[in-house]
């Protein structure tokens, strides 16, 4: 079923260019706005993977749906002063607004949140014929894609930094003044609670400062999932976990460390992450990602 126009007039960027803002006008234009935006507001196109059961009846479906990339329909208008502005101004959109081969932050400022989709212009800029550019005004129509179906916030809404949630070695240290006072552990407090707020899980990116010896294990404790590499890391040392690149940079270097584990994600709501390890006061993490939609 091919859904409705979605006929909005929240204020639009994309490339160079912004729309729905009368504050933010081009050279020679009045008006320009965009109110069509199909294939925004729906959720994420989706592969069933199934595995026929031979001469049984019916199919076996994966584990998982993949999500597929998003074709977002962008259309709007623009009315110039004169003829030659609206050539002007058409030249300008295209080579700004709409550049090929280029990636592209589309955002739209929501009631509720900014959210943005990464996308490439995935087909010619058409003017329909009724509205072509023998006159001032005109109305277009962009075909999108996004590679990466997720919407996310426009700003990074999740940052946070804490210890290694160990424990410190030793003994008592003596003479023991009194009262004494019982408290946890060195660490063991240490945690970062990471809420996306959107409708899907979104995947972070981890920074470590050492020092942390191999042995470490850093983990969301919300999903029971945990991720270990066997990297150790000296004072100084800076290691860089993409979750969802899955890739690993130690010291601004690409390294391929052997794995246990999943590069897990960060799941809608409220999340508890920690790193485990042997407990040193300059060892750090910090958690940066976006709230994701679908």
């Amino acid at each position: 079923m091919t859904a409705p126009l979605t006929i909005f007039r929240d204020k639009l960027t994309i490339g160079t260019w912004t729309f729905n803002d009368p504050s933010n006008m081009p050279a020679g234009v009045t008006q320009l706005g965009v109110n069509i935006l199909d294939g925004w507001d729906d959720t994420m196109p989706v592969q069933a993977l199934v595995t026929p059961r031979g001469s049984r009846d019916g199919d076996v479906p994966s584990d998982h749906f993949p999500a597929r990339s998003r074709v977002v329909t962008l259309s709007g208008w623009m009315y110039c002063t004169s003829r030659t502005a609206a050539r002007v101004a058409w030249t300008n959109l295209v080579a700004n607004a709409f550049p090929l081969d280029t990636d592209l932050t589309l955002t739209r400022y929501e009631p509720d949140v900014v959210k943005q989709l990464t996308v490439r212009r995935a087909g010619s800029i058409e003017l329909p014929p009724a509205t072509n550019l023998t006159g001032p005004h005109f109305r277009f129509l962009v075909p999108l894609m996004a590679f990466d179906p997720l919407k996310y916030a426009s700003t990074v809404d999740i940052n946070a930094t804490t210890g290694v949630a160990g424990q410190s070695s030793g003994g008592i240290v003596v003479p023991i003044k009194v009262p004494i006072v019982f408290t946890a552990a060195s660490g063991q407090l240490n945690q970062i609670n990471a809420f996306n707020a959107g409708s899907y899980a979104t995947r972070p990116v981890a920074t470590f400062a050492g020092p942390l010896p191999t042995g470490w294990h850093w983990d969301n404790t919300t999903t029971n999932s945990s991720l270990a590499l066997d990297v150790s890391l000296g004072a100084g040392d800076s290691l860089i976990l993409d979750h969802a690149a899955e890739t690993a940079t130690l010291n601004n270097t690409l390294i391929s460390p052997a794995i246990i584990g999943s590069w897990w994600p960060i799941i809608t709501g409220p999340n508890v992450l920690k790193l485990f390890g042997d407990f040193d006061p300059g060892a750090t993490v910090t958690v940066t990602g976006r709230s994701a939609w679908e």
